[in-house]
């Protein structure tokens, strides 16, 4: 009997460690967020539940810019600063100076998107303020859910 039980205790622990690794997998490989830099290029970050990135898209397919960038598995604000550096070092950043960066956040829960876009938007705009002598360029978060 007390062997029975060991090897019950072991066949249900073995199971829970699958399900707990099969979950967290499932997490990792999922997009949670997506976000967005509108501007020319749109570009947009598919996020998974850990903030990596999964996957960059720009609005324009002949848009080499963002694609000898390696984001995947990136932090999002690292692969935004990553982003951003590329746009200045290819004068592309002057565009968004008028309008100023526009970071979208989509994420059906509201509180994590409400936490992810606070998080993005003071990272993004102390990075710019390093970066850029230009101080007229804003950073303006809009969440959806």
């Amino acid at each position: 009997m007390k062997k029975l039980l060991i090897f019950l205790a072991t066949i249900l622990s073995m199971v829970v460690i699958f399900t707990a690794s099969a979950f967290c997998g499932y997490l990792y490989i999922t997009p949670s967020s997506y976000i967005s830099l509108n501007g020319n290029p749109s570009i947009r970050f598919s996020v998974n539940a850990y903030g990596r990135v999964l996957n960059v898209e720009t609005n324009n397919e002949n848009d080499e810019l963002i694609h000898d960038l390696d984001l995947n598995n990136m932090k999002i604000s690292d692969a935004i600063k990553k982003t951003v550096d590329k746009l200045i070092t290819s004068n592309t950043i002057s565009q968004y100076n008028n309008s100023g960066l526009i970071i979208s956040v989509l994420n059906t829960d509201r509180s994590k998107a409400e936490r992810l876009e606070e998080k993005l938007k003071v990272d993004i705009k102390n990075y710019l303020e390093r970066k850029i002598e230009s101080k007229n360029l804003k950073v303006e978060t809009i969440m959806k859910h």
